[in-house]
């Protein structure tokens, strides 16, 4: 039982006890319930239920209004917070959280990881609406013959597979790519962009110099062309003296405190930096470069006719979190719990100042820094204050989330865009929207109802035409999606978001705080559907809960219409749900499977591959189901890989390669061992090469193996032995992290990417190479924890902004820590 304090009643009924909180400013409205006359309203106006749209800002003032209004009302439930916990414990201040947070300054879980992030992806697409492709997964047939020799026949490919994607016709980055029918493939090989003639097979090459790029990249676009490139990388501003961001020789950063390559504390601040670049030669140029402050979290790449444009969503710091920890002493030094009263006024005096700091801020203290490098120099890029979107304060979590779009052909053209407030944790775009996830951060923990009491999340939804980026609506539904693969649990069709989520759920929604049956919980999986109503997303329809309590989503994946269901903890069904009627989601059948899927791949409208955990819960499986007929799921055909294994496709799609074209699929695994004659950790690391059947399930023609290539790369930080290489110190694991398949008239080849180089075997012969690049062990300029070198001058560079900025060389121009005047709006991010 918590035992409560006397103040708990009013706690709950009124908000917070504060009913003049605050301070006077120059804009905000408000009800005057809570923290003064002129601030955004009660804390009760935003705890529950309360509505998720989003208000555009009118000019760059209102938004300043806006922000503060958010960061008062969040000081104010701080304060409600720390009274609820406080009364939530034992009542001598143990077991008191004073942050606003909670462990995590977002209030829990975040529901839902970074798609696209750092091991990234473009391509393939879902699955057609017909049979499968050549016929050959029908028959069982082997497909891709040819010589060992490399026999191409003609000197263009026939065709060749694409990064894994979730909707056919947009692209996703990843950090190698085929272009131009698979003749050229560019890869992010450590702080370098290598360029591969690709075709013919046997003479994969290098073609050309590489291309320096600042930082650590992550991932980056080609377009189909091969002219045109995009690369998402991480910089670091060490700031000072300390040789920091752009800073070359040293100095001319941004203002921060030094930092060194093993810590950056204080002000030290990262950057998602874009680079654009002009790849259709041996010499690549860079052609733009801007910063924005903060991390890269996905992107996707919409190739037309007339337009082939970028849109790249980015995450920004909260610069203000730190706020929102009361500062307050329950005991005395004699360990004697305060009266309440004492309490109140410690709480009631710090809402005050916090608010009182708050309204005497300007535009610069909250907005992240853009930058963009103009004639060698580094400028600063005015906020476009109108193209932010901010919910009713105090509903926004920490940060701010920019989209950004831009035309690849018109390189020089403005830069477009929105913001909202708060951090997003999941993208997902078809071609006609996007939607972003914002999981709801006032639900704190699996024992926390002080703010809402359910977990959810709220959707944004926006309508995408080229490079425009409008606001549609926003909603909630319950619970948050899957932490892995998320993108794939939300879907858009004809105006509605469908969306599978577990959630929290409250087995007694009536009992009271003081009641032990208000704690007892428990996890719910529904598929829900929504519809648009004035700005606002609906819940339109949702499926009965799925699976048994207290399983969680582990996979889910919309085809058509219809949604598929992976939930695990005591059994691991596979649910197949019909959408037909958005209104309606029915449950059509389901099968028990043991171990559980991650990622579902659909290789026409009635099969799935999937990829997950085995049976024995130690090792990687892939499962093929026949779902024809839902109600009749016949047992899946399965390939399993063995206790030790595990794969990055689980966890990342654009590792899995399904060449539809022949029915191919291609997955990196990796193996753990132990040696017992050395007493040593073993690991090894292969391609898996497997033919897919509808009929016959999977045929394994074999693995590329890339454990030779290492033998130089690891020589002095590593080992390799019979079973594999494995690594700690030079800062990468020698595993096989791609595959890709190019077909020839006569003959289909594999290509494989790893840390060690590109092997490149003929279908028929997995064992020898008909064509090898080796590349050197990676090493990243500019990043801070592999290189002694600091950003601004990758290790090429000589000291000065070559490889930072343009590859010209030249001064970057000193610039103020902020954001300039906040009236002066442009077109920029």
């Amino acid at each position: 039982m918590h035992r409560l304090r006397s103040w708990i009643p009013s706690v709950i009924g009124a908000g917070l006890l504060f009913g003049a909180m605050g301070c006077q400013s120059s804009g905000g409205s408000g009800d005057g319930k809570g923290v003064g006359g002129d601030n955004p309203g009660s804390v009760d106006d935003v705890t529950g239920s309360v509505g998720s749209a989003l208000q555009q800002a009118q000019d760059c003032p209102d938004l300043l209004t806006k922000i503060q209004d958010d960061a008062v009302m969040k000081a104010n439930l701080a304060a409600f917070r720390f009274k609820l916990q406080l009364a939530a414990s034992d009542g001598d201040g143990t077991s008191v959280d004073a942050g606003a947070g909670g462990d995590d300054p977002s209030f829990g879980n975040s529901g839902g990881s970074s798609n696209g992030g750092s091991t990234g992806g473009v391509g393939a697409a879902p699955p057609p609406t017909s049979a499968p492709g050549d016929g050959a997964s029908d028959d069982g047939s082997e497909g891709g013959t040819g010589s060992n020799g490399g026999s191409q026949g003609p000197r263009s490919p026939v065709s060749s597979s694409d990064t894994n994607t979730q909707v056919e016709g947009v692209d996703e980055a990843d950090f190698v790519k085929l272009v131009k029918g698979g003749e050229r493939m560019f890869l992010l090989h450590g702080s370098k962009l290598f360029a591969l003639k690709s075709w013919p097979a046997n003479e994969t090459a290098l073609d050309g110099d590489t291309l320096e790029i600042e930082g650590q990249p992550s991932e980056m676009f080609v377009t189909a062309d091969g002219k045109r490139a995009v690369i998402f990388s991480t910089v670091n501003d060490y700031g000072g003296g300390g040789g920091g961001f752009g800073s070359g020789t040293g100095g001319g950063g941004f203002d921060g405190d030094v930092c060194s390559p093993e810590y950056c504390g204080g002000n030290g601040r990262s950057f998602a930096k874009v680079t654009v670049a002009d790849v259709s030669g041996t010499k690549p140029a860079v052609l733009r470069e801007f910063y924005y402050e903060g991390s890269y979290l996905s992107s996707r790449r919409y190739a037309g006719d007339k337009q082939d444009v970028v849109r790249a969503v980015f995450q920004g710091y909260a610069r203000y979190q730190d706020l929102f920890y009361p500062n307050i002493e329950t005991q005395d030094a004699w360990g004697r719990t305060y009266a309440d009263e004492v309490i109140d006024s410690q709480l009631k005096n710090w809402v005050e100042r916090t608010a009182a700091a708050i309204r005497a801020t300007e535009l610069g203290d909250w907005l992240p820094l853009v930058r963009e490098v103009k004639d060698g120099k580094l400028v600063a890029v005015a906020p476009s204050c109108d193209g932010y979107y901010v919910p009713k304060a105090g509903l926004a979590d920490y940060g701010l989330t920019h989209v950004l779009s831009m035309d690849i052909n018109q390189v020089a053209g403005d830069l477009g865009g929105i913001t909202i407030m708060g951090a997003v944790s999941t993208v997902y775009s078809n071609a006609e929207h996007l939607v972003l996830a914002q999981p709801d951060y006032r639900w704190n923990n699996n024992r926390d109802f002080g703010l809402v009491d359910q977990q959810q999340t709220a959707l944004h939804m926006f309508e995408i035409d080229g490079a425009a980026t409008k606001y549609e609506a926003s909603g909630w539904v319950p619970g948050h999606v899957p932490s892995v693969n998320s993108q794939f649990a939300i879907d858009e069709k004809a105006g509605a978001i469908r969306i599978a989520t577990t959630g929290w759920v409250r087995d007694n929604p009536k009992a009271s705080r003081d009641q032990d049956a208000f704690w007892s919980q428990h996890t719910e999986n529904r598929v829900y559907t929504t519809r648009t109503a004035d700005k606002v997303l609906e819940v339109a329809g949702k499926s009965e809960p799925l699976g048994k309590v207290n399983e969680s989503i582990t996979a889910a994946r919309f085809v058509g219409d219809r949604a598929y269901v992976v939930t695990f903890l005591r059994t691991d069904p596979l649910i197949v749900l019909d959408l037909k009627n958005p209104e309606k989601v029915a449950v059509l059948g389901e099968i028990e499977i043991p171990g559980f899927s991650e990622y579902m791949h659909p290789i026409d409208q009635n099969h799935l591959v999937t990829i997950g955990q085995n049976g024995s819960g130690s090792g990687t499986w892939l499962q093929m189901f026949d779902v024809t007929d839902p109600k009749n799921i016949p047992d899946p055909h399965e390939l399993d890989f063995g206790n030790g294994s595990s794969s990055e496709a689980r966890y990342n799609h654009k590792a899995f390669t399904y060449f539809d074209d022949q029915n191919l699929l291609a997955v990196p695994l990796f193996n753990y061992g132990y040696n017992q004659s050395t007493s040593r950790q073993t690991y090894g690391s292969t391609l898996q090469v497997i033919k897919v059947s509808t009929k016959t399930g999977f045929k394994l023609l074999g693995a590329v193996d890339h454990a030779p290539l290492y033998a130089s790369n690891l020589q002095n930080c590593g080992y390799c032995d019979q079973f594999g290489c494995y690594d700690y110190s030079c800062g990468y694991q020698p595993e096989v992290r791609r595959g890709h398949f190019v077909a020839g008239a006569e003959s289909t080849f594999v290509y494989s990417v790893s840390y060690g180089g590109v092997l490149v075997n003929n279908l028929d012969d997995l064992d020898t190479a008909v064509a090898t690049v080796e590349l050197p062990a990676p090493s990243w300029s500019g990043g801070g924890w592999y290189d002694d070198g600091m950003i601004g001058g990758g290790e090429d560079s000589g000291g000065s902004s070559t490889g930072g900025w343009s590859n010209t060389g030249g001064s970057v121009e000193p610039l103020p820590p902020e954001p300039v005047d906040a009236g002066a709006a442009t077109s920029g991010p």
